[in-house]
This record gives structure tokens, C-alpha cells and sequence, in this order.
């Protein structure tokens, strides 16, 4: 299943970036001045800049509403197939909430982001102008070379590119049935696999939602069957264990 168009663009929700200080002005500047009507308007160049911390964290609201119209999280939750909770997890709870941001922001009198680290324009909201890491390596070999070889390189595969199961996520790993991709979720049903034999596998849905999920009694195609806590065969287990259990062994 190729999906090279998807591959280039930038997963938006994926972070590696440090936790720091991020102070913008509250009011952003706006000059239209060299923008063609003609020309498509992104954050390049649709003459407001710097963009807020505001306009970042509101960005995500088109996404929001697609996935509360299309994800199947909200349709099993009507037909109530739905076994437990789910939290949202958006960019004010990320950005903002997370870590204190709004009782700094009291202090110090303007929008402050703790814990990530943002520019004044959010790489999560660029074009899908990646050429791809070759490219990068063409005029950075030796950077290119080291991290081919390391994991950092196999964070986030297609399916078909999991040598350790010769590409089949539903094969049994080290001599186990258990494999890489939990219960009930099938290849065509993730966007990508995250992890590698060294760390906790986990995968992305096909809408790019992080998958915190498993599905028993079927698949998402089947009327009857039930969404469940737990993504990667770890967390399943834990859902299934409870602490006190978890004590005793």
C-alpha cells in the first residue's frame, strides 16, 4: 500500500521537540503588500505574520471537525460500541494547558507555550514541500549515513517496510503469535507503524490519529464489533490487568 503523497508531507502529530519558553506578541502585523490575488495563500505568504500562539493552537480546528465527522472513534461512541473513555487531545491541552502555560501567561501578561518549543509560524501548518531524507543526503552524506543506520531512521514505517517481519505487521514476533499491530487493526487501517524492535510498537490510523485503540469481536468494517483502550500489545495488556493485579505478580 503506497502512499508516497503522504510519505513527503509532515505528520502533525508527532513530537520531538524540546520543552521551553514561547512568548509571542499578541498582536500580529499585517501587510499584504507582493502577494499576487493569483497566488495560493499559505503562511509563506498570505501577509500576516508572526503568527500567534493563538492562531496556532486554533489551526487544528478544520482537522477537529473532520475527525468528529469521519473518525470511527465517534461513530462506534453513537452506536455504542464504544467499551470505556476517550480524552481529546489537541493543541490548547498540548500547547497551553499542559505544563502550566495559562498561570504563566497571568504572570508575565501574554499567551506563553511551556512545553514545546514553536516557531512564529507552526511547521505543522507548512506545504508538503519535503523532498525526502536522499535528497538531504545528497549534500550531507555523512549526516545521511549515521542516520540511515540508526533507529531514528525506522520511527515511522509503512507496513511493508518492516524488515523484522518481513513486512507483515500481523506476523507473530520473536517466536510468539503476538505481533506488531494489535488486535482487530488491520495494514490498510494505519497510516504508518511507530516504533522498532528496540522500543514499544504503536501505529497511526488511517485519519492520523494516534492509535490508542484496539477493536475486538471484528474490524472497523463490522457492525458488531466494539472499540477498545489499549494500541500496541503493551497497553492492551495493562487494560486488561489492573493495578492491584499487577501488585500480586
Amino acid at each position: 500500500m503506497k502512499r508516497s503523497w503522504l510519505k513527503d508531507g509532515v505528520f502533525a502529530c508527532i513530537f520531538a521537540l524540546s520543552a521551553s519558553f514561547f512568548c509571542v506578541s499578541a498582536q500580529a502585523t499585517e501587510s499584504m503588500e507582493n502577494v499576487s490575488d493569483d497566488a495560493p495563500k499559505t503562511f509563506q505568504n498570505d501577509g500576516v505574520k508572526p503568527r500567534t500562539l493563538e492562531d496556532i493552537v486554533h489551526g487544528d480546528a478544520d482537522f477537529w471537525d473532520y475527525l468528529k465527522k469521519n473518525h470511527p472513534i465517534f461513530k462506534f461512541e453513537k452506536e455504542g460500541r464504544l467499551i470505556g473513555k476517550y480524552s481529546l487531545s489537541d493543541r490548547q491541552s498540548e500547547f497551553v494547558n499542559f505544563g502550566g502555560g495559562k498561570k504563566y501567561a497571568e504572570k508575565v501578561g501574554h499567551p506563553t507555550s511551556i512545553t514545546y518549543r514553536l516557531s512564529m509560524e507552526s511547521f505543522l501548518d507548512f506545504p508538503n514541500k519535503f523532498v525526502g531524507p536522499e535528497k538531504c543526503g545528497e549534500c550531507h552524506p555523512a549526516q545521511y549515513a549515521q542516520w540511515e543506520r540508526s533507529r531514528h531512521a525506522k520511527t515511522i514505517r509503512w507496513p511493508e517496510e518492516l524488515s523484522e517481519v518481513n513486512g507483515d505487521p500481523k506476523q507473530g514476533m520473536y517466536g510468539t503469535k503476538t505481533p506488531i499491530l494489535t488486535t482487530g487493526i488491520r495494514p490498510d487501517d494505519t497510516y504508518g507503524i511507530i516504533g522498532t524492535p528496540r522500543t514499544k510498537y504503536g501505529f497511526v490510523d488511517k485519519w492520523l490519529v494516534r492509535g490508542t485503540y484496539h477493536v475486538i469481536d471484528g474490524t472497523l468494517d463490522d457492525p458488531n464489533s466494539k472499540i477498545v483502550a489499549g494500541g500496541n500489545q503493551f497497553s492492551v495488556n495493562w487494560t486488561k490487568t489492573s493495578p492491584r493485579k499487577s501488585l500480586k505478580r
